[in-house]
C-alpha cells in the first residue's frame, strides 16, 4: 500500500510533488529525445503478424543511442532518460504491471485510455499504476 509522502523528506511535499518536472515536460523530455534521436522502422499496423511492440523497441533504442556515447558527451536530457529507465526498472521489481504502463506511457507515446485498452484494465486501474509510476520517478530526482 502506498503512503502519502512524507513531509520530512527534503523538496517533497506532502502531495509528492518535488519541484521537478511534471508528467508533461517528462513526456516532452523522451518525445523530443524519441524524435530527434531514433529513427524508426516502416511499421505496418494492420499487418495480421504479431505487432511490434514499439515502446520496448524505443526504449531499447534509446538506451543504445546514450551508451553509445562517451560519459562526458552526455546531456541532461540523456540523463533524464537514464533516470526514467532505471525507475521503470526498479518499478518492474514492485509492480510490473506499473512498469509497463510507464514504459507504454513514456515511451509508447500511448494515453492513459489506450494504455487500458491496450492491457485490457480501466482507466481507474491504469491512472493508479501511473500514480504508483510518477512516485517512482519523483523519489528518484528528489534523491540525486
Amino acid at each position: 500500500m502506498l503512503r502519502p509522502f512524507s513531509d520530512d523528506v527534503e523538496g517533497v511535499d506532502a502531495m509528492g510533488n518535488a519541484g521537478e518536472p511534471t508528467e508533461d515536460e517528462l513526456r516532452t523530455i523522451v518525445e523530443t529525445f524519441l524524435d530527434n534521436c531514433i529513427e524508426e522502422p516502416g511499421i505496418k499496423v494492420s499487418e495480421p503478424r504479431k505487432p511490434v511492440d514499439i515502446a520496448r523497441w524505443r526504449r531499447t533504442q534509446a538506451l543504445k543511442h546514450i551508451n553509445d556515447k562517451n560519459e562526458s558527451d552526455r546531456s541532461d536530457e540523456d540523463a533524464m532518460i537514464l533516470h526514467i529507465d532505471a525507475s521503470i526498472t526498479r518499478l518492474a521489481g514492485k509492480s510490473p504491471r506499473a512498469a509497463r504502463v510507464m514504459e507504454l506511457r513514456y515511451f509508447g507515446r500511448l494515453s492513459e485510455d489506450s494504455i487500458a485498452r491496450r492491457i485490457r484494465r480501466t482507466e481507474d486501474t491504469v491512472s493508479r499504476d501511473m500514480r504508483i509510476g510518477r512516485a517512482f520517478l519523483l523519489l528518484g530526482l528528489a534523491s540525486k
